[in-house]
């Protein structure tokens, strides 16, 4: 019987990291308004929409939410990280 909890115990802490099937989303998506993208650290939020929209946090002070549907320039995103350089 404990074996059974700790790998079902496992099981959900690995779906939730996941995002399998967007539990975490839609767990998110409970919180009132867009609260969902506030409750998880920033760097996270870019891996997890809530209501259908993500958060970019830059330096400084800027933030940027956008529709999950907007993708990266993937050409872009390739070049950068073939020549090592980090998201700014």
């Amino acid at each position: 019987r404990g074996r059974f909890v700790r790998i079902n115990t496992f099981a959900l802490l690995f779906a939730l990291a996941a995002n399998f099937l967007g539990v975490t989303s839609f767990l998110l998506g409970l919180l009132p308004g867009l609260q969902g993208l506030y409750a998880i650290p920033a760097d996270f939020t870019q891996f997890y929409p809530v209501k259908g929209w993500k958060r970019y946090v830059g330096e400084g002070n800027f933030e940027f939410i956008y529709p999950v549907r907007w993708l990266a320039d993937q050409a872009v995103t390739l070049a950068n990280q073939a020549r090592g350089v980090e998201d700014q």
